[in-house]
């Protein structure tokens, strides 16, 4: 890493990947990943919501468990916790579903048009439309574009 003008440089791989930088754009970060990379980090970013959705199913039946003896006090912050630990396990389970769709989402514009290959394509280089990727196919040539799903801070 270089300092320069008072700022860090990372390398190129970085870029994009810190906490508080900005997403790449849509088709930037399908070139630099490759197709099944970017699918595959999908997946694990729904898959890890999922598991928070089930640690908050847990907290709130231990809560609720918890809430039937002790003072009024203590049975108020109980029902709290309940009520606490299942917004966010909804919130988790909806953010799950979400990227599980986003996912399939993607994964049916990843088959080549022309030639029905799989995942085979690479990123045209140039001006792509806002949230999309323009593709070109490694098989037999044939060009589509693929549209990005769901909001650019999801990625």
């Amino acid at each position: 890493m270089a300092v320069n003008d008072g700022r860090m440089r990372f390398p190129r791989r970085f870029q994009g990947s810190l906490p508080g930088a900005a997403p790449l754009p849509f088709a930037q970060d399908l070139a630099r990943r490759g197709f099944r990379k970017y699918h595959e980090r999908i997946l694990l970013s729904g898959h890890a919501q999922l598991v928070l959705a089930l640690f908050a199913l847990i907290g709130a039946l231990a809560s609720l468990e918890a809430a039937g003896g002790g003072s009024a006090g203590e049975r108020l912050m109980d029902i709290l916790f309940v009520l606490v630990s299942t917004g966010i396990g909804l919130w988790a389970l909806r953010r799950y579903l979400s990227q599980l769709s986003r996912a399939q989402f993607l994964a049916h514009q990843a088959e080549c048009p022309g030639c029905a290959t799989y995942a085979r394509f690479q990123v045209e280089p140039g001006g792509h439309p806002p949230g999309a990727a323009r593709l070109r196919c490694r098989a037999c040539g044939h060009a589509w574009i693929m549209q990005a799903a769901g909001d650019p801070g999801d990625r």
